[in-house]
């Protein structure tokens, strides 16, 4: 098995570092002279679903976007699931004022947005009404790291959840259940009755309803909260509680690439947990504004350089590298779901909208749209490595096929492309044509034959 790699990508360092300094990030080192790399062919290719990109809009009924901000427009880049949450429709929010007193009007709000553009809505649980937990303490009152006393209090909301809702399609257990005080102070033990209570209660009222397990942030761990969550549900016999391993696979300040590491990592810990489970990541992306460390940004381990929390925002052309390597190595890993977060929410150094005017789509958004639109419904192959060089195979379910080609962060090759007829750049756009000798940079670029 791989092991992680520690020293995180001078590039995806963002500009605030380089600003200071006066220069630019780190250039691109030359290819190697009078070497040309040639494709790998003839792969084998398994399926993306038509629901295999997911994201986050968080404020589409005004919530969290700051004073005299308008309502997010729903813009799903092609994207057909998504993920309620941090939107302000939390248990503790929706039935905070005793059991039973159900205050849905935000969820309803919501809810009429999310079923226009989505053909897959997952609803985040957890988060405890005071009344049913130990009372929570602190500014943000969306949130409660307590556990509920009673799992039967959690199961009763889902049945009302689900009532209501027919338009839901999966329930995930807990988010991030690993930061303890933030999200979740209970024991894996508890967290594991919680699961099969929800779970009984959803399926009594929807038989079908996909149940995905709480979703730890595994980088950090090498997956060691979900090893133990998943041996506390065997250990109940409660592994029929979820349908899906989920994870979170956030990899700042690293290479996007590190998400394929990452999703080893987990497939094994659930294999030996003896969980053969669809494999899910329901958080990804970069949060590099409010939550960069101490107000002093990412350290660059090579340099050590520092970015600025205010400044730490990725240019446009590194906004659609990392988000396009992102999904393509995701799903090249074996994740059968990726949700990037978040596209609306300010604390997000890549960025798919212009916040100054949220209906106008920018480069990195453009190149996602342009993704969903080759594999939604489509096949790729596992991901390849020579050199620097990465590259997978894929087909279009309108009958395209083609390769990816990008370099690691920084560094460039050339490929020999004669056999392809045509090649696209990122965003989709039109691009240098085939040539024996052509330079690959850290932008995938997308060949067709």
């Amino acid at each position: 098995m791989s092991t992680l790699i520690d020293n995180p990508s001078r590039r995806w360092v963002l500009q605030g570092a380089a600003a200071a300094s006066g220069g630019l990030l780190a250039s691109l080192s030359p290819p190697v002279a009078g070497q040309t790399l040639q494709p790998r062919t003839g792969q084998s290719m398994h399926p993306v679903s038509r629901e295999a990109f997911g994201l986050h809009l968080v404020g589409v009924a005004g919530w969290d976007q700051g004073p005299g901000s308008r309502n997010t427009p729903l813009n799903t880049f092609g994207c057909r699931s998504v993920r309620i949450w941090d939107t302000g429709a939390t248990w503790r929010r929706i039935e905070g004022r005793g059991k039973g007193d159900y205050d849905w009007s935000r969820l309803d709000a919501e809810m009429a947005v999310w079923s226009k553009g989505f053909n897959d809505i997952l609803f985040c649980l957890g988060q405890a009404p005071d009344w049913a937990s130990a009372p929570r303490r602190g500014d943000n009152d969306s949130w409660n790291p307590n556990a509920p006393n009673n799992p039967q209090d959690a199961a009763d909301f889902v049945t009302a959840l689900l009532r209501r809702y027919p338009q839901i399609t999966g329930l995930e257990h807990w988010n991030e259940p690993d930061k303890r005080g933030h999200f979740y102070s209970g024991t894996v033990e508890q967290l594991a009755q919680i699961s099969v209570a929800q779970a009984r209660a959803a399926r009594a009222v929807r038989p079908n309803i996909v149940m995905v397990g709480a979703a730890p942030q595994s980088f950090g761990d090498r997956g060691d909260y979900l090893r133990r969550y998943l041996r506390a549900l065997k250990a109940i016999d409660g592994a029929g509680a979820i349908d899906v391993v989920s994870a979170h696979t956030y990899v700042m300040p690293r290479q996007p690439e590190q998400i394929g590491v990452l999703a080893e990592i987990l497939r094994g810990v659930a294999d030996d947990a003896g969980f053969k489970l669809p494999l899910w990541s329901t958080e990804f992306g970069w949060g590099g504004i409010k939550n960069a460390p101490q107000a002093g940004g990412f350290a660059d381990a090579a340099t050590g350089a520092k970015v600025a929390a205010a400044g730490a925002v990725m240019t446009q052309d590194q906004a659609a590298s990392y988000i396009v390597r992102a999904y393509l190595v995701s799903f090249a890993s074996g994740l059968e779901r990726q949700y990037f977060y978040a596209v609306d929410k300010p604390f997000s150094a890549v960025r798919l909208i212009d916040f100054a005017d949220k209906a106008r789509v920018l480069p990195a958004g453009q190149a996602l749209t342009y993704l969903t639109g080759l594999l939604e419904g489509g096949q790729i192959s596992a991901l390849w490595s020579q050199d620097d060089l990465r590259g997978v195979e894929f087909a279009s379910p309108d009958g395209r096929r083609g390769q990816a080609f990008w370099c690691l962060d920084g560094r460039q090759a050339y490929v020999d492309l004669t056999r392809f007829k045509t090649v696209r750049a990122v965003t989709g756009g039109p691009t240098q044509p085939p040539s024996p000798h052509y330079l690959i940079t850290d932008s995938p670029v997308f060949a067709f034959a």
